[in-house]
């Protein structure tokens, strides 16, 4: 691995996989590289939003079963 200019070690051997898969998809050149690694981490970055919602909501989910669960039944905190 090597150096980059942030100071991280550089996946050498990721690259040469992400090109390898890159040409097995018919993009040859550098531009090419790059725009389907902007694309890709578009896709990631949009799928954390999403967990990130999902994990909000099962917060949620979790304070139900825990009103439904160690309240008297019939006063869920003044729902019912």
């Amino acid at each position: 691995m090597g150096d980059n200019m942030k100071g991280k070690k550089t996946d050498n051997e990721f690259i040469s996989s992400f090109i390898a898969d890159c040409c097995s998809e018919g993009k040859f050149s550098i531009n090419e590289f790059i725009c389907e690694a902007n694309r890709q981490i578009k896709d990631i970055e949009e799928k954390i939003i999403e967990v990130e919602k999902l994990k909000k909501r099962r917060l949620k989910l979790a304070d139900v079963i825990f009103a439904f669960t160690k309240q008297a039944p019939g006063k869920i905190n003044g729902i019912f």
